[in-house]
């Protein structure tokens, strides 16, 4: 059985980071997807894309001849303010997790890799820590479920394709 090093409170912090930021842009998605439904039971549509939503709600909000109920209007002024709040939110722990790949090493050679971010680096490092305590990596891509999906029966081995079944953190997706 092979073991893995203990995270650093370093690695648990940064994953913190990541996982509250995560939240947020779930929440956010949430609320602008529950402001689209409202607004489409009404007859009020509105473009795909949360900066299309952005642009279109002071307009819904303020135009008298929609339809919309001044109740409506009410609720859908504070799910805009939940969305402006939520968006402040994610942009403060977006440049701390910034910062920290800025004044990290490690991160900072991860992202002269094509493809990876600040966000993605950051997220590895968190989630692997010294990449040295695996041997090859195939180690690393088990250790993060990036696996082969497996279809085998009688001897016979079918891998067909790399499964997203492994870590779903979304900083790994973006």
């Amino acid at each position: 059985m092979r073991f893995v090093t203990v995270r650093s409170v370093e690695q648990q912090d940064m994953q913190a980071l990541h996982l509250l930021r995560s939240e947020r842009v779930r929440q956010r998605t949430a609320t602008a997807n529950q402001i689209r439904g409202l607004l489409s039971e009404y007859g009020v549509a509105i473009g795909k894309g949360i900066n299309q939503l952005r642009r279109a709600l002071p307009g819904i909000i303020e135009k008298p001849d929609n339809g919309l109920s001044p109740a409506l209007r009410s609720l859908i002024e504070d799910a805009r303010q939940d969305l402006v709040r939520l968006d402040s939110r994610i942009e403060a722990l977006s440049s701390q997790i910034e910062r920290v790949a800025r004044e990290d090493e490690a991160a900072r050679r991860l992202q002269t890799i094509p493809g990876i971010g600040t966000v993605i680096a950051t997220a590895l490092l968190a989630g692997l820590g010294d990449a040295r305590q695996f041997r090859r990596g195939r180690e690393v891509s088990a250790f993060l479920g990036i696996v082969p999906r497996q279809h085998s029966s009688g001897g016979k081995d079918r891998l067909p394709g790399i499964s997203k079944r492994g870590d779903r953190y979304s900083a790994f997706r973006e």
